[in-house]
């Protein structure tokens, strides 16, 4: 049977920030990155994570992925496998290591929520099998296109 386990990010070591890019360059299912950042971009914001937990993912000893917990209790996925029990695993795996953060009202649920990309159907589909409940769509208007043009 194949192992989650999770390494802790550290900022100070090239090799866990070129993983890192490594995957962001790997992603199919892309929410806030909506162009490739370079390598010197992606290492000063590793430098200056926003979040409270980092980790790269693996699967025995292959890196599969990574996964952060916010300040919001967002839990943000990057996980590279076509196996729903990766996703539950490492999902089970942050939940059981940490708790969320207390409510703030219109800033931060006291649950652990996580945004998908509408196509990544082995997260949704994991997300299911573990009870996580569909609470909202999402939509983005991007900025550079003319409002003139649009409304």
């Amino acid at each position: 049977m194949d192992n989650i386990s999770l390494i802790p990010i550290n900022k100070k070591d090239e090799k866990h920030i070129e993983d890192l890019y490594h995957l962001l360059r790997k992603r199919k299912h892309n929410i806030s990155n909506l162009s490739l950042p370079t390598l010197n971009e992606h290492r000063d914001f590793v430098l200056n994570h926003p979040y409270r937990f980092w980790y790269l993912v693996k699967k025995s000893h292959s890196l599969v992925g990574s996964v952060y917990l916010n300040y919001e209790n967002v839990i943000g996925l990057n996980l590279f496998s076509s196996e729903k029990n990766v996703f539950t695993k490492t999902i089970k795996l942050i939940i059981k290591l940490h708790d969320p953060l207390p409510p703030i009202k219109s800033v931060r649920s006291k649950n652990f929520v996580i945004n998908v990309n509408p196509n990544n159907e082995t997260l949704i589909n994991a997300l299911k099998s573990i009870n996580f409940i569909h609470i909202q769509n999402t939509y983005l208007l991007e900025v550079n296109q003319s409002r003139i043009e649009n409304f």
